[in-house]
């Protein structure tokens, strides 16, 4: 499994961050007009007008802060859906995020938009840093000076999957815009719940195993590369966002968000302990007076009780006396706290005297 990206000549600004997992993901909206068969969007969001900031569903720009806050975000990636179903929330939520967090904060655009120039240029004025088109079904024509003008203000480039027996349309989108776009970004291509019955009926198949990616995918990026070797070039693969990216987000997530009784992982997981009980309010009382746990080792996630895995694994058959249930649990740092896994302590310590 490889989980590297490959680099060709100086990449983009905005992969510069995220490469340290240092990118807050902002899905502005699931509107989308363009209906590509590829599109990899869960249900949850594709064609809902909601707002997204990586696992957060964002009410309004409070929550938008909030999750920058906890990854200590450098920059922002506004992406959909089609943001600019949405201008005028677009250009104010740009606006504000320089506001609070100063020039310095770097934002990048998606679109697939053949924009104006009146709107890049309003773009560009709100505080917009970096651009990337997306010409759709991979038709450069309707972009050529929609990215041109754009390169006169904003660092611009385009950025497509790597279609298997796409190569040659690829190599017309270089030919077309080499001489005004800053980079070419290859995505590898990959199936998801809502795109994968199309790409099998159009004989696109899948590596295999926990893979998302499409076969003969990175092969199509490498051969571009390959082709193009003074065009700067970044083939992002599937698995590299997940084992590089997220990871790094997770980890700078869980250094700024973890309780003092947490265990943060190599991964940037987090592990705790969470005791159910009926009233959480005296499960407290029964870990402090009962067994001296310190009052900042206890925390409460709605009825469950947490604290430190390694106080409870010492007093979870007591507990269990008193009608307490015990597991130690790892999660994502994320506001939807993905559980990686979940091991009842009665279950975990009689596999140990087996």
């Amino acid at each position: 499994m490889n989980n590297t990206s490959i680099i060709q000549g100086e990449p983009a600004t905005g992969c510069k961050y995220c490469k340290e997992g240092s990118k807050a993901v902002l899905f502005l909206t699931g509107k989308c007009n363009k209906k590509c068969y590829y599109c990899p969007i869960s249900k949850k969001r594709k064609d809902k007008d909601k707002t997204w900031i990586n696992e957060k569903q964002a009410r309004d720009i409070n929550d938008v802060y909030i999750e920058i806050e906890n990854m200590d975000a450098k920059g922002t990636g506004i992406t959909g859906g089609e943001p600019l179903k949405k201008p005028d929330k677009l250009n104010r939520y740009i606006r504000k995020l320089k506001d609070r967090y100063g020039e310095q904060h770097h934002i990048h655009l998606y679109t697939s938009e053949p924009i104006k120039n009146t709107e890049i240029t309003e773009l560009k004025k709100s505080g917009l840093d970096e651009i990337r088109f997306h010409p759709t079904n991979l038709n450069i024509d309707p972009y050529h000076k929609t990215t041109e003008k754009a390169s006169e203000n904003l660092e611009t480039g385009i950025e497509i999957p790597a279609i298997p027996d796409k190569t040659n349309r690829i190599q017309e989108i270089i030919d077309k815009t080499k001489n005004h776009i800053d980079f070419l970004n290859l995505n590898e291509f990959e199936y998801s719940e809502t795109n994968i019955h199309q790409l099998k009926q159009k004989g696109y198949k899948p590596i295999g195993g926990n893979n998302h990616a499409i076969q003969q995918s990175r092969e199509t990026a490498q051969k571009i590369m390959e082709q193009n070797p003074d065009i700067p070039i970044h083939f992002c693969t599937s698995n590299y966002k997940d084992s590089v990216q997220l990871r790094k987000r997770l980890q700078r997530t869980s250094r700024k968000t973890a309780e003092p009784y947490d265990e943060i992982t190599e991964d940037g997981t987090i592990i705790r302990a969470e005791i159910y009980g009926k009233k959480p309010r005296k499960t407290r009382e029964i870990l402090i007076k009962q067994y001296n746990v310190p009052r900042d080792k206890i925390g409460r996630h709605k009825q469950k009780t947490e604290t430190a895995w390694w106080i409870a694994d010492e007093i979870y058959s007591e507990l269990e006396k008193q009608g307490l249930k015990t597991d130690i649990i790892e999660i994502y740092p994320t506001s939807n706290r993905f559980e990686v896994q979940r091991i009842p302590l009665n279950q975990k310590n009689s596999e140990k005297n087996n």
